[in-house]
């Protein structure tokens, strides 16, 4: 290979989408969590999947 070849290489920069598409996904998170605190919510979707029981602890998944 020639020199020319590894200087053309070492300039090129490659664009991490997947960093991209974590933000994204990050943002839209933080979106819906928003909202869900904002129409009062949040307890009751964490109580439905699992996270807290009803009186408000955590569940013996999470620590409980």
């Amino acid at each position: 290979m020639s020199s020319c070849f590894d200087t053309d290489v070492a300039k090129e920069k490659s664009n991490n989408s997947r960093s991209d598409d974590r933000k994204a996904e990050a943002r839209k998170i933080t979106a819906f969590v928003g909202r869900l605190i904002q129409e009062g919510k949040a307890k009751e979707f964490l109580v439905e999947h699992g996270f807290v029981k009803q009186t408000g602890g955590l569940t013996k998944r999470y620590g409980g």
